[in-house]
């Protein structure tokens, strides 16, 4: 977790529901294809990822 100093916390960890985490700045930015799974143990058919880019990716 990033700090206004521009440090950064260790440890921070919290569970969230996966349909919750398209929002989160996530590397690789797999957020939206893990929220739109239809239940947590889903089988994935196509793992393929878009390009990480500064527009679609917000880096910390």
């Amino acid at each position: 977790m990033g700090r206004t100093d521009g440090s950064h916390e260790a440890g921070a960890i919290e569970w969230v529901d996966y349909r919750a985490v398209a929002g989160l700045p996530l590397f690789p930015p797999i957020g939206c294809a893990l929220a739109a799974l239809p239940d947590p143990r889903a089988t994935v058919r196509d793992a393929a990822l878009d390009a990480v880019t500064d527009e679609n990716y917000t880096w910390l």
